[in-house]
């Protein structure tokens, strides 16, 4: 583009995406641009009083890919038996957790967003969040060979961009029989 900022020529379309810039002016810096964002035009030489055809330039939109957050790994692993009644586990995601959204209350609600419940009700955890890892402990003993379910909400966001959990998470165990 001319470093004086005149306007030194002016570009129509004609057919098939075809441009004619006529140069009415002398660029300076090798190159004219029209309004059109696909168009450019960059030759070294360029004479005054001269026209010039260009093709308007080709893209192919790039793709936007959003990768999924989800749940990669747990301990226990789904369906675990004899696991203690003072388990202290852990939900390993695909990317680092937003700690904001990892919701608990001492006494339990359903709309916590991490949650651990059995027949009977919902059990008081403690979290903690670092990476993409969740920690969860009940705060005491849980019931002896009974079935509990950790349950991740799609409340909990990724760090990076807000994405929720790309669906809700559930976990079951046993723990193991009495002493």
């Amino acid at each position: 583009m001319p470093s004086s900022g005149k306007n030194i020529g002016h570009m129509k379309q004609g057919t098939d995406k075809n441009y004619q810039a006529k140069i009415i002016g002398r660029a300076l810096g090798g190159g004219i641009s029209s309004d059109h964002p696909k168009v450019r035009i960059s030759l070294n030489q360029i004479k005054e009083n001269q026209s010039y055809s260009v093709i308007e330039e080709e893209t192919t939109p790039t793709p936007i890919v959003v990768v999924p957050f989800i749940v990669i790994e747990t301990d226990p692993v789904e369906g675990a038996f004899n696991i203690s009644a003072f388990v202290n586990g852990t939900v390993s995601f695909s990317d680092k957790v937003d700690p904001a959204t990892v919701t608990t209350t001492e006494v339990p609600l359903e709309s916590d967003s991490v949650k651990l419940s059995f027949i009977g009700g919902l059990v008081p955890i403690t979290l903690n969040v670092h990476d993409e890892v969740i920690d969860f402990s009940p705060v005491g003993e849980l019931d002896p060979e009974t079935l509990y379910t950790l349950t991740v909400t799609t409340d909990v966001k990724r760090l990076s961009d807000g994405l929720a959990l790309a669906e809700e998470f559930v976990l079951t165990f046993i723990t193991e029989g009495g002493k």
